[in-house]
C-alpha cells in the first residue's frame, strides 16, 4: 500500500489556527501522515544567511525580513506540537515532524512521535544522523542535492546506529522542481544500489511526478500541500492545495489496482479465455486403428480444449488405439500405451 505524507512544513505561517485546518483538510483526504519541520531558527541558521532565491519572489512582509527573521516567525513552540500531535490522531491522521537540530529531535522524542524524516539539507549533518538513529525509530531520509558517494556515507552512519528501519526519498530540491530535471528513474537506481525501501519528496508543479514516482517504485510519496497556493509564505507557491491532493491520491489508488502483484500467472478475467484463444490439435482425416500418426494428419486450429501444439512432441509416430474421424480433437487416451 503506497503512503502518503502531507508535508505541511510551513505553510502554517506560524499560525496554529491555520495548522489545524490544514491537517483537518489533510485527514480529510485520508493521508497516512501530516508532516512538520521542528526548529529553533536560531540554532540551524546563521544570522548572515542570505534567502534563497525562490524565498525571494513571494511579494509578502516577509519579503523585508531575513532567511533568520523568517523562520523565526515559523517556528512551533512545544505546546503547538503538543496541540497538533493530539489534533491530528483526534481527525485520523498521524503527526510527524522534521528536526532539523539535535534538541528538536530530542522534543520530538519526548512527544512519542512514530519516526523520524531528516531533510535533503541534512543529509551531510552526521551527527544529527547519529543522534537520532539512536532513538531506534524508523527513519526516512530525503537525498536532493546529494551525489551517490554522500547518500552512501549518510546510510552508513545511520546504519551503524539502533535504527530499525531507513527509507531513502528521492527529491530534487529546488522550489518548484523542473520537470525536466526530476530525474525519477533515480527511484530504480536508489532500490538497486542499496536495497532499502524508496520513496519520493516532490516538489515539482502538480501531481503528475508522484504518480509516475509510484509506477517507478516508490511507496511512499510526500507532498507539500496548503489552502491556497497565494498565502503568505515561503513553500505555498510550490505546494499543492486540497483538491489536487485528493486527485494525486484517486490517480495513485487506480496506478495500484493497475499494478498488480507481478506475478506472471493468468489473471482470473483471462481463466475462461485460455481455451477459446489457444490452438489446439484436431485429426484432419478420418484414420484407423494402429495407424502411426504424422504432422500431415493434424489441423492446429481454435479452441484448445485438451491437447496443445507444444504437446505435439507427445504424440508424433504413436499408433492409434482405436478410430478416429475427421474433426475429432486429438487426446491422449486415443494411442496404445
Amino acid at each position: 500500500m503506497i503512503k502518503i505524507i502531507a508535508e505541511i512544513g510551513v505553510n502554517h505561517n506560524g499560525d496554529l489556527n491555520l495548522a489545524r485546518q490544514l491537517v483537518n483538510e489533510s485527514a480529510r483526504c485520508g493521508v497516512d501522515y501530516v508532516k512538520f519541520q521542528t526548529f529553533v531558527a536560531s540554532r540551524v541558521i546563521s544570522e548572515r544567511a542570505p534567502k534563497l532565491e525562490y524565498q525571494k519572489t513571494q511579494n509578502h512582509k516577509l519579503d523585508t525580513v531575513s532567511q533568520l527573521e523568517m523562520l523565526q516567525q515559523l517556528e512551533l513552540s512545544y505546546s503547538d506540537h503538543e496541540e497538533l500531535i493530539k489534533h491530528a490522531t483526534k481527525v485520523g491522521t498521524t503527526f510527524i515532524s522534521t528536526p532539523k537540530d539535535q534538541e528538536s529531535a530530542d522534543l520530538l522524542e519526548s512527544l512519542d512521535v512514530p519516526l523520524y524524516k531528516i531533510g535533503s539539507g541534512d543529509l551531510m549533518n552526521f551527527p544529527l544522523l547519529d543522534h537520532i538513529g539512536k532513538k531506534r525509530k524508523p527513519i526516512y531520509l530525503s537525498t536532493g542535492m546529494a551525489t551517490l558517494k554522500e547518500i552512501t556515507a549518510a546510510v552508513r552512519i545511520i546504519e551503524k546506529t539502533p535504527c530499525p528501519s531507513l527509507t531513502l526519498f528521492h527529491c530534487v530540491s529546488a522550489y518548484p522542481a523542473p520537470t525536466s530535471q526530476l530525474n525519477l528513474k533515480a527511484i530504480k537506481t536508489l532500490k538497486k544500489q542499496f536495497s532499502l525501501p524508496v520513496g519520493y519528496s516532490d516538489h515539482s508543479i502538480g501531481v503528475n511526478a508522484a504518480v509516475y514516482a509510484v509506477a517507478l517504485g516508490a511507496t511512499i510519496i510526500e507532498k507539500h500541500v496548503t489552502l491556497d497556493k497565494k498565502l503568505e509564505g515561503p513553500d505555498h507557491k510550490a505546494s499543492i492545495e486540497f483538491a489536487e491532493l485528493r486527485d494525486l491520491m484517486s490517480k495513485i489508488s487506480l496506478l495500484t489496482k493497475m499494478s498488480g502483484d507481478g506475478k506472471l500467472d493468468p489473471q482470473s478475467c483471462e481463466t475462461a479465455n485460455r481455451k477459446l484463444f489457444r490452438r489446439g490439435l484436431y485429426y484432419n482425416k478420418n484414420l484407423t486403428k494402429d495407424h502411426a500418426l504424422r504432422m500431415s494428419d493434424i489441423d492446429i486450429k481454435r479452441p484448445a480444449p485438451g491437447l496443445l501444439p507444444s504437446d505435439l512432441a507427445s504424440i508424433l509416430h504413436k499408433r492409434l488405439g482405436r478410430n478416429v474421424e475427421s474433426g475429432e480433437t486429438i487426446d491422449l487416451s486415443d494411442f496404445h500405451e
